[in-house]
């Protein structure tokens, strides 16, 4: 089976139950609103949010990769079936085991085989894997905390010439700082032990702007290459209707749509 683009990849995985059903729920529930509705507008979005990564994969093949907070799975092994060799890691292990029965599924069903792996380890452990030629987070960045080591952990992960690719929600955008308001209050920051009891910390949604995740970036040794701003609606049946309105949308008004990519090359 051929996969165009990442939203064609994903919508394979909810037009039939194809993981064992302990997964499926947890796959489900992750992806609660795609499952709801993955229209035209999302999938486009989806498919673009990835762009600059697949365009980093295609210029070095076989290239070693990270996804920090790789959840279920979805890009590490679209990834490692455009030829990179993935390392995917999470904290959460239901998570993890549903990337694995995607991975069983894929080589047992569809006679593929990329290179790809995950492990339930904290990125401030994941020195053991060495480093990378490649780092990818999807709405991840605002999970990880401290945030100061962490800029300073990202130059020790990766090669020298290496690429960091971070998908991040805009916290210019007021409409979506309200929102995670009423969700969470002031509170960004909290502490949770894992099962083995280990204690963690972890963002509640602290999400940042592209010029602070920049220049935080530029202090560590990184050189900021590319930041594109995208998406003004949420998941909504009707915003595949008003997708037109982000086409005519002034360039002075992009830095507050929801969301962004940002580039880095370490120096």
């Amino acid at each position: 089976m051929h996969f165009n683009n990442i939203s064609n990849w994903l919508d394979y995985w909810f037009i039939e139950q194809r993981l064992p059903e302990p997964e499926q729920k947890v796959f489900k529930r992750y992806y609660h609103s795609f499952v709801f509705h993955f229209g035209p507008y999302l999938r486009k979005h989806y498919a673009a949010q990835i762009s600059e990564l697949e365009k980093v994969i295609a210029e070095r093949p076989g290239c070693r990769v990270l996804e920090i907070g790789c959840g279920c799975g979805t890009e590490s092994i679209w990834l490692g079936l455009l030829g990179a060799s993935v390392t995917g890691i999470d904290l959460q292990q239901d998570r993890l085991n549903v990337a694995w029965a995607r991975l069983d599924h894929i080589k047992a069903t569809l006679n593929l085989a990329p290179d790809v792996k995950f492990e339930q380890v904290s990125v401030f452990d994941a020195t053991r894997f060495g480093k990378f030629d490649v780092i990818w987070m999807e709405q991840a960045f605002h999970h990880v905390e401290p945030r100061d080591n962490f800029i300073q952990l990202l130059a020790q992960l990766i090669n020298p010439g290496g690429v960091v690719v971070i998908s991040e929600a805009n916290a210019w955008n007021p409409f979506l700082q309200l929102q995670l308001l009423l969700e969470r209050g002031f509170n960004t920051v909290k502490e949770y032990k894992d099962k083995d009891g280990n204690s963690h910390v972890y963002g509640i949604e602290r999400i940042t702007t592209a010029g602070r995740l920049s220049r935080n970036l530029e202090q560590a040794g990184f050189t900021v290459k590319s930041v594109r701003y995208f998406r003004i609606f949420p998941n909504r049946v009707w915003a595949d209707r008003l997708e037109w309105i982000e086409s005519i949308t002034p360039t002075w008004f992009k830095p507050v749509f929801t969301h962004y990519n940002l580039v880095a090359v370490k120096e």
